[in-house]
């Protein structure tokens, strides 16, 4: 397996008034510093910020 050398990260665009659509998001790519001695990259599948708003699967 190949190390990745880039990142997508979803950002806040903007600070939504009430429900947050799409339009308050953006795609950004950055660049990946090279690891280090004892570092690893961690690839991360989902996120819930709240334990209330996700399922387990």
């Amino acid at each position: 397996m190949t190390t990745p050398t880039t990142s997508r990260e979803i950002r806040l665009a903007s600070r939504p008034k009430g429900i947050p659509t799409a339009d308050n998001f953006a795609l950004a790519e950055s660049t990946l510093p090279p690891l280090q001695a004892q570092q690893v990259h961690v690839r991360n599948l989902l996120f819930c910020p709240s334990i209330h708003t996700c399922e387990a699967g």
